[in-house]
């Protein structure tokens, strides 16, 4: 915004300056002039003057600021035209893909140079960590580390000084248009960290594809690993930016769904349709419709949908009676209807006995679930009630003052966060005051980092009762628990000692006793000037 702010202020001189370049280079685009001098009054809309390196406007968005800066970094010397394709290629990144670029950025600035070259690129998609370029490395033994040791062996360290916008090399600038060409290729309307690392394993004569050398990997076995991971997966954007909930929920990971069977019913049959067959769940926040995605994917995994929805995930056993009841009752709707009673009758004992051995199935599958979760339940169960009274006697609050508070507290809650947001949490626990007792408890653990850290500079401390309770006084506060005890011992105990040892009072040997006199005030005592009682050994 400062930076914004800044090209609004000197934008006269800026507009100016332009226009007498524009003038000396040529006149044939009045059109041009007469815009620049009329971008010089007061109304002029900063946005509408294309001189400037990036748009002005401080409400743009930040990712459309970051694809124009870019292509003005990788594009600028070329023309208006090239920048305008540029910003086209960078609307495609996918989010990981423009991290990879902010964090080659960010190498750059750390080793101080002034240019983003093909190494600041490597370096930025093995930083990214979460992509499927980043996912190869690592599986090739490149990690971040050994890669900027090797960058810096090649490269060096720069001067320091770096420019706001760093521009990129031609050789990176070859990689991005590479990248854009991968992605064709594999026939992928998008660029992520895996077709930039194939636009860098293809240019293959910068830096990176050294430090891919020294590092042990060649660029072709790398480039075999994105590739196969690339092609093995069928659906890349769906897996990048999606979840499986139907493996998930096969794996047991997802909870039951409590209150939405009919919605989950009437999903599936939009689902089930030929056509018209894509439900949109619309609403609030907390209303269920992320419970109802899950449900469906649990209804899949258990293989209690229509067999019109493909997907469904069976084990082997079920797959293979479920094929074989369907064609069964193929064959026997197909003899009914040809009047072969005898062969209809055969087909429906074997569909019943078919049928028997699906059910056994299920029983079975139900039964061991049951004996696994009885065998897991060893524990006593403890109930919130237990919980609370062991919390009581720990602090000597009752349980009626207890939940008094705890009843406020969710009200207050009610009042500040929607129901959407309250549904969601598990549980809400709510905190008990510390009692001037559990205060005083914090403040002797306090003390004696303090007293540690003064016996290593040759310095024996204590304090006195009197002081001690004084710093409890100043220190407890009911509403901030105990971080103003803190506050005063830096101001009581502190403060105190580093005024004495800065006057030359207190030296390294000496015994120290801190007291409170009659008028409240805090003094600094040597060993030798009182018998006061300590509080801590």
């Amino acid at each position: 915004m400062a930076r914004a702010l800044l090209q609004s202020t000197n934008l006269s001189t800026i507009l100016s300056s332009e226009s007498t370049r524009n003038l000396q280079r040529s006149r044939k685009n009045k059109k041009t002039i007469k815009m620049m001098s009329c971008s010089q009054s007061p109304c002029v809309g900063i946005r509408d003057f294309s001189g400037l390196r990036a748009s002005n406007s401080l409400h743009g968005s930040l990712k459309s600021d970051f694809h124009a800066k870019v292509a003005a970094a990788v594009m600028a010397p070329q023309g208006k035209g090239s920048r305008g394709v540029a910003v086209a290629m960078f609307e495609r990144f996918t989010e990981k893909a423009i991290k990879v670029i902010m964090l080659a950025q960010e190498e750059a600035r750390r080793l101080g140079h002034n240019f983003v070259g093909t190494e600041q690129i490597l370096l930025g998609l093995i930083g990214e960590g979460t992509g499927i370029a980043a996912k190869v490395l690592k599986s090739m033994g490149i990690n971040l580390k050994d890669a900027r040791v090797e960058v810096e062996k090649i490269i060096g360290r720069g001067s320091g000084f770096v420019a706001v916008e760093i521009p990129f090399t031609p050789r990176a600038k070859r990689v991005l248009e590479l990248s854009l060409e991968e992605a064709r290729q594999l026939g992928h309307n998008y660029i992520g960290s895996e077709h930039l690392l194939l636009g860098l394993l293809r240019e293959g004569e910068g830096v990176a594809a050294r430090v891919i050398r020294m590092v042990g990997e060649s660029t072709e076995a790398v480039g075999a690993g994105v590739g196969g991971g690339t092609s093995s997966n069928k659906m890349p954007t769906l897996e990048e930016y999606g979840t499986n909930l139907t493996k998930l929920a096969e794996e047991g990971k997802l909870d039951p769904v409590v209150g939405r069977q009919q919605q989950i019913e009437r999903v599936i049959q939009i689902l089930g349709r030929r056509t018209k067959n894509n439900p949109c769940l619309i609403g609030e926040p907390g209303v269920g419709k992320t419970a109802i995605a899950e449900g469906l994917a649990q209804k899949i995994a258990n293989s209690d949908v229509p067999e019109t929805i493909e997907g469904k995930k069976l084990p082997e056993e079920a797959k293979e009676l479920e094929k074989e009841l369907r064609q069964i009752t193929k064959e026997k709707n197909e003899a009914v209807r040809s009047q072969d009673f005898e062969k209809a009758g055969e087909l429906r004992d074997r569909e019943m006995d078919l049928k028997a051995q699906i059910s056994a199935l299920v029983d079975k599958g139900k039964e061991k679930i049951k004996a696994e979760s009885e065998a897991g339940d060893t524990g006593p169960i403890v109930t919130e009630r237990d919980i609370q009274h062991i919390v009581s006697a720990w602090t000597g609050i009752p349980d009626s003052s207890y939940n008094r508070i705890k009843s406020l507290v969710t009200e207050e809650l009610k009042q500040y966060f929607r129901p959407e947001f309250l549904n969601r949490l598990d549980e809400m626990i709510v905190f008990r005051q510390l009692t001037k007792l559990e205060v005083k408890e914090i403040a002797d653990i306090m003390l004696k980092e303090v007293f540690d850290r003064v016996k290593k500079k040759g310095i024996e401390l204590q304090v006195t009762e009197r002081f001690r309770d004084r710093v409890v006084d100043e220190g407890y506060s009911p509403s901030y628990g105990a971080r103003p005890l803190r506050r005063a011992i830096m101001r009581l105990l502190e403060d105190s000692m580093a005024e004495k040892m800065l006057a030359g009072e207190i030296k390294e040997g000496d015994s120290v006793i801190v007291d409170v006199d009659g008028d409240g005030n805090v003094t600094v005592l040597n060993g030798s000037s009182g018998t006061p009682e300590p509080a801590l050994p």
